[in-house]
């Protein structure tokens, strides 16, 4: 959610912990029936944009869970609020969503405010695929809602270990429905890296194909990686890859302060302010190096979106990053090389490389023959995906 021209600024707020489905990949484990006061919350949000306002020019205020929706009432009132107290900023609240809680009265609301309130989505694919990750729920989702209302918002697709061999076919379902797709991989989650990482390479290297015979679609951000910033000519600072601690800032059900929305881990164990207090100051250095010392070395590390929030919750170390996700990188940054070098034969065929300039097609060319020159996929047989 962070931009990089810093001209804007979220606002997570976990509205609840509580959900009504049992999600195979769920990191956030610890559940409880707690919601936010609203008495309590608005204080803060008031105190957080009346000091940042002169600074940001925009503010997204995005309610997380839990299932959001379950705390509808809180959800609206402090929605209501924010508009009503500062109607000469632009103020949009986003939420994402499993999309099964949501009733007549919450759509008609959102309708209403529908340019100011936006709800994402979270689907997984066929209707199959989607109950394997999310029970008995991919029925319960009024699709053309969505659809009708907001065309132009991403639906969240994740990817789990269970998912994973019908990845491209469940892209494929959900934009033939008519969503726009952001797939990503489950974080946390227990993978078989022996046979899943052949699995994914296979699955990437069918994504880029379906973009090769779908020039007009711009690739989607799972396969449409920044190339140019791995070439050796680029000279880029060895920096955080998100903006968490300085524009973003979460606050959980009890008005506590963390960096993101995934540092709360646990929310049932108390508030540690001076270990977060600590974690702040750290990412307000803006140095990966002191942050991950150990990913000083790697190739990836200006196109890699590490977790700092998952790390801490996790691991109890912002810079100890899941090494399973480093091997899929790997996969990713290969296939999106071998993607756009074969759209290189016709530039001009494809919108995703529409908007390039020379510079830039050079960059890409000289980053996509370091990728393909030195990143070595894992030991699996690779002649059938390359």
């Amino acid at each position: 959610m962070a931009r990089s021209d810093k001209t804007s600024r979220d606002i997570f707020i976990m509205v609840t912990n509580n959900c009504n489905l049992k999600c195979t990949y769920c990191y956030e484990g610890v559940k409880d029936k707690r919601k936010m006061e609203v008495s309590n919350i608005q204080p803060i949000l008031q105190k957080e944009i009346d000091s940042q306002k002169s600074k940001f020019k925009e503010f997204f205020v995005v309610f997380h869970g839990g299932e959001p929706f379950m705390a509808y009432k809180e959800l609206k009132q402090v929605s209501e609020w924010l508009w009503n107290k500062y109607p000469e900023l632009s103020i949009k609240c986003l939420t994402t969503t499993n999309g099964t809680v949501i009733n007549s009265e919450m759509k008609n609301w959102m309708i209403v405010n529908k340019n100011r309130f936006v709800p994402i989505l979270s689907i997984d694919g066929t209707a199959e695929s989607h109950d394997k990750n999310r029970p008995g729920s991919y029925h319960r989702i009024d699709k053309e809602f969505f659809l009708k209302h907001w065309p132009w918002q991403e639906v969240k697709m994740t990817i789990s270990p269970e998912t994973l061999p019908t990845l491209v076919d469940n892209f494929i379902h959900l934009r033939q429905l008519g969503f726009k797709v952001n797939p990503s991989l489950a974080k946390e989650v227990q993978w078989n890296l022996k046979k899943d990482l052949k699995t994914y390479a296979i699955e990437m290297h069918k994504l880029g194909n379906y973009f090769l015979e779908n020039p007009d679609e711009k690739p989607c951000q799972l396969i449409d990686i920044s190339l140019s910033d791995l070439s050796p000519l680029k000279n880029l600072p060895f920096n955080r890859a998100c903006g968490a601690g300085s524009d973003i800032i979460t606050y959980d059900v009890s008005g506590n302060a963390y960096p993101c929305h995934a540092f709360i881990g646990d929310p049932t164990l108390p508030y540690n302010k001076a270990s977060i207090d600590q974690t702040f100051s750290l990412l307000n250095t803006n140095n990966g190096g002191k942050i991950s010392p150990n990913c000083k070395n790697c190739q990836l590390y200006t196109i890699c979106s590490p977790c700092y929030g998952l790390n801490y919750a996790s691991r109890k170390d912002m810079g100890k990053f899941d090494p399973q996700i480093c091997e899929f990188n790997k996969i990713t940054v290969i296939a999106s090389a071998n993607m756009y070098a074969r759209m290189f034969s016709d530039p001009k065929k494809y919108v995703a490389l529409s908007d390039k300039s020379k510079e830039d097609f050079y960059l890409m060319a000289s980053g996509i023959k370091h990728v393909l020159n030195t990143i070595k996929l894992p030991d699996f047989e690779q002649a059938s995906i390359v």
